[in-house]
């Protein structure tokens, strides 16, 4: 089955437009976390909160959220985040004495900024997705004259 026909045939489900708008809106919100490897536990988990469709917001998170857009993401939402705690934070990893433990006390000061622009970032593409999905399923569902 092509894209093509998935995205149609999710288009044309049961359920009410403002329903699946929101289950694609949740999953593109997870999308912007910083929880590599989560994300679609996360956007099952939400679905199910929300008692929306597990299957849209698993397609929400994962065209948004995978191997080629997770840098830039990350970087977007550091940098988003940085902004809110006004001070240059410097990322500098010693390569040199890394272990597990060293690891995390030198991602300590990215950690912060990291989460604060995941979520601001998150806040607002899943708002935009919600009325551009519910865009599309109106328009896809309007009668053909």
């Amino acid at each position: 089955m092509k894209i093509r026909d998935k995205i149609r045939s999710a288009l044309s489900l049961n359920d009410p437009p403002e329903r699946l708008a929101l289950s694609f809106a949740i999953g593109v919100f997870v999308a912007f976390t910083p929880i590599v490897g989560l994300h679609t536990m996360s956007a099952i988990l939400l679905a199910s909160l929300f008692r929306v469709n597990k299957t849209i917001a698993i397609t929400g998170s994962v065209l948004i959220s995978n191997p080629y857009t997770q840098i830039p993401l990350f970087a977007a939402s550091f940098w988003c985040g940085s902004l809110f705690f006004r001070q240059k934070i410097v990322f500098d990893l010693d390569w040199g004495s890394l272990s597990l433990k060293t690891f995390w006390v030198q991602l300590k000061p990215v950690i912060p900024p990291l989460v604060v622009g995941s979520v601001v970032l998150g806040i607002v593409a899943s708002i935009a997705s919600y009325f551009i999905f519910y865009y599309w399923i109106q328009r896809y569902r309007k009668p053909r004259e």
